[in-house]
């Protein structure tokens, strides 16, 4: 299966406040973004919820018929912090929808690949 990563970026390579934001130029792309958005907190649960280290990473995977939808959530504080599931939504959702190849989007305390 190919992998990608998907992210949050508007209009391109963007600096919002607080978050850089950056697609990647290639890999697969396509995808049902709202298959995806549909399973967002099944994954979040499942995956990526709970207490994270700092500069700990947690993948989880989705596959829908032959599309691959790789995610990654890392922690960026120099602080224990506990990711809640509406954190965990916000920044999956942003990264469905961002970018054609998936990219990276890092915040104040976390990183969403």
């Amino acid at each position: 299966m190919s992998r990608i990563r998907l992210a949050h970026a508007a209009a391109g390579l963007a600096l919002v406040s607080q978050a850089l934001a950056g697609c990647f130029s290639g890999g697969q792309s396509g995808g049902n973004s709202e298959f995806a958005k549909g399973k967002i907190e099944d994954i979040c649960n499942r995956k990526l919820l709970g207490d994270y280290m700092p500069e700990q990473r947690r993948p989880a995977c989705l596959t829908e018929k032959d599309f691959s939808w790789h995610f990654e959530i890392k922690l960026l504080s120099d602080d224990d912090r506990k990711l809640p599931l509406e954190e965990c939504i916000s920044g999956l959702t942003k990264e469905i929808t961002g970018c054609e190849f998936g990219g990276s989007t890092a915040y104040d305390n976390w990183e969403y690949t």
